[in-house]
């Protein structure tokens, strides 16, 4: 006998960020971000400017699968991923798999307190896209429905039933969340408290068994998100030099030498350079990582990526252990907002953290899309103190720069526009082996003609991002506000174009990858200063929430900014990595890297020669040392052979381990040992932008 399924949970009222489709209907809720409780000291208010709601996530149920009670079934932590369109719907959530029959139940912690301020359980029910496609492969006889069940302390709150049949319309197969009339319900969430026990039980109604063939867990369906957030209100507060507005701007794919600030032959950056002239350059910051979605999360929290978790499709998710810079400055009534266009930076990966608004992407555009609403939103927070994240992808391929930036390059106008194929394509077959021959030799792969085009095409990229960076600056001049704003530009990584064999990123470590530029100004800072020596673009978040009167804790340190960071400027080792290098013929390596001085290691723990066999691969792995001061460059390793400084090599591989022995502690109390791989969507998005390799 199967219950009496009442009206689906997807039931949402309009949105204003949304069109009245149902399939952007059950985005909606998803797209509230999470954000920071209030702080313990004051902050100054204007009463005209009222209060924000800011809603923290305090508990990942995913994160402590011990604490789930398994009634009936074989529940597992993973990823759904619903079959709606990813640019609209939300796509993949990290999710408790469970194929039906099956029940299971959890206690929301009773060490959450019962501080003033409600809590909420957020959840969705989905049904996976495979689930869809093994029954529409059925035909008629594929018909089926699932059915889910909510309860709290015995109290029935929610029964659902979700339905496969032919013909069915795809916004009928999305998630589905609690509306806002149900008992507790507020868009997407569910009223809790401290010590709640709740249920979630999954069955099936009718329809064929899976095939445990295909798969052999069962028919993937179950609960996503699962996650307890606490709303607060925060009175807002208005800027002063004190406490100023910060706008931090990171461009993607950024590669400090193709600035006229890090000596381009072209005035790429003009922007940059007055920017520059306000304040302090870091001349020789790096990326800690030579990809997006490591690299901007260890921008946004100041830790690296080994230690804020976020390192890999297979661990993708932004651990809500991570105070981000959002979190802290929202705490200190800064009004937050973030426009992103880079389609691995987005609000399912759990980078809204603080943020009231976060205005995110699924695919890449480039600014000329989204500033005007960028623009909007700084005219209705001068009032208030804010804080911006712009994160533009303009140098990010596909390479499509505003003719005007071309023309002033002198550079010949572009005929079809770039749609990223040729370059993607080019890349893949020189990660296969095509840039040698079979004696191992280098060898002309690439059309030099064709290289020259797209480099140049990269250079107009990159000056059409700095136009953005001048229209920010001229609205703050014009606004009044230079006085009490502080603006942060950087970018989360370079851009390969054949220096040592390869294009695009991801692939190496290389300074062309890592070395990034990192530019601040403002009221407080230097003018025109130029700083030397290494250091990671990470520290800026520990500087950014000085700026805002907070702390992001000893750990994350900052930039030794004088008169706002009170610890000095770091001058040990800088670290920089990435899950997905190519060492020898090998793809998808883990290679990390630091840098003392101007020496620099890379060290990959996998690694082995070409022509040995991945069984003979030494077993300490394989490393490339380089000495900039004579080789800035990197084209000479100095790790091995009698000409080589193989000892000292061997100094830095170990201190490197060390280090990555204290990240792997300090990681387990920040993500909780949370590691959400990336679903169908996701993987699917990651092969269209080129991220995939092959």
């Amino acid at each position: 006998m199967w219950d009496t399924l009442p009206s689906p949970m997807n039931d949402l009222p309009h949105s204003p960020r949304t069109r009245p489709s149902i399939c952007l209907l059950l985005a909606a809720s998803f797209l509230v971000c999470a954000a920071s409780c209030g702080g313990a000291e004051s902050v100054e208010v204007s009463g005209a400017l009222g209060s924000m709601t800011t809603r923290r996530i305090v508990d990942e149920v995913l994160a402590r699968p011990d604490s789930l009670v398994q009634i009936a079934g074989s529940p597992i932590i993973g990823v759904l991923t619903p079959p709606g369109d990813y640019h609209v719907d939300a796509g993949d959530l990290p999710a408790l798999l469970m194929a039906p029959p099956c029940e299971v139940k959890f206690e929301i912690p009773a060490t959450l307190g019962d501080a003033e301020g409600g809590f909420w359980l957020r959840l969705a029910a989905g049904v996976d896209a495979e689930v869809f496609d093994a029954l529409d492969a059925k035909g008629d006889l594929g018909q089926a429905e699932f059915c889910f069940e909510v309860k709290r302390d015995g109290e029935l709150l929610i029964s659902v039933g979700i339905e496969a049949k032919q013909g069915q319309k795809p916004r009928m197969r999305g998630w589905r969340r609690p509306r806002a009339e149900v008992i507790g319900g507020d868009r997407g969430r569910l009223a809790c408290s401290p010590g709640d026990v709740f249920t979630l039980r999954t069955w099936q109604r009718s329809g064929p068994a899976a095939d445990l063939d295909e798969m052999p867990e069962g028919w993937r369906v179950g609960f996503g998100e699962l996650r307890v957030e606490r709303d607060v209100e925060v009175p807002r507060a208005v800027a002063s030099a004190a406490e100023p507005n910060v706008i931090l701007i990171v461009q993607d794919t950024l590669r400090y030498d193709r600035t006229s600030l890090g000596g381009f032959e072209l005035p790429t950056t003009p922007a940059l350079e007055r920017l520059a002239a306000r304040g302090v350059t870091f001349d020789e910051a790096y990326s800690g990582a030579s990809w997006t979605w490591p690299s901007t999360a260890s921008i946004l929290t100041g830790r690296t990526p080994e230690v804020h978790g976020v390192t890999g499709r297979d661990s993708c998710y932004l651990a809500s252990g991570n105070e981000t810079l959002a979190e802290a400055l929202q705490e200190r009534g800064y009004t937050t907002g973030a426009f992103t266009r880079n389609p691995l930076i987005v609000s399912e990966k759990n980078f809204d953290q603080g943020f009231e608004t976060f205005d995110d992407s699924h695919q890449f555009e480039n600014t000329e899309t989204v500033i005007p609403k960028v623009m909007e939103w700084l005219d209705k927070r001068r009032d208030t103190r804010f804080f911006l994240y712009l994160h533009l992808v303009d140098s990010h391929g596909p390479l499509t720069p505003l003719a005007s930036e071309v023309e002033r390059l002198g550079y010949p106008p572009v005929g079809v526009p770039d749609d990223g194929t040729r370059i993607t394509e080019l890349r893949g077959k020189l990660l296969h082996g095509a840039g040698y021959n079979k004696n191992l030799e280098r060898i002309v792969y690439v059309n030099p003609d064709e290289l020259k085009e797209f480099s140049q095409l990269y250079s107009s990229c990159v000056a059409s991002g700095d136009t953005y960076l001048a229209q920010i600056m001229d609205w703050v001049q014009e606004s009044g506000l230079e006085g009490e704003t502080i603006i942060a530009f950087t970018s989360d990584h370079g851009e390969e174009w054949l220096d040592h064999g390869q294009l695009d990123h991801a692939h190496s470590l290389y300074s062309e990858l890592v070395h990034i530029p990192l530019v601040l100004a403002g009221p407080g800072i230097p003018e025109g200063q130029r700083i030397a020596g290494p250091i990671s673009n990470r520290r800026l978040a520990g500087t950014l929430a000085h700026i805002g009167q907070a702390d992001l804790g000893e750990a994350v340190g900052s930039l030794g900014i004088e008169g706002y960071d009170q610890d000095g400027r770091p001058d040990g080792p800088v670290y920089f990595s990435t899950r997905y290098g190519l060492w020898g013929a090998a793809r998808d390596q883990p290679i990390f890297g630091i840098r003392i001085g101007d020496e620099v290691l890379h060290y990959c723990p996998t690694g082995y020669s070409v022509g040995t066999a991945k069984r003979d691969a030494p077993e300490g792995g394989q490393w490339r040392y380089f000495d900039l001061s004579e080789d800035p460059l990197e084209l000479n390793d100095l790790a091995y052979g009698p000409k080589g400084r193989p000892e000292r090599a061997l100094e830095l591989r170990d201190i490197l381990l060390e280090s990555l022995l204290q990240r792997a502690e300090d990681a387990g109390l920040i993500s909780g040992g949370l590691k959400i791989e990336a679903g169908a969507a996701t993987m699917e998005m990651l092969g269209r932008v080129g991220y995939l390799g092959d």
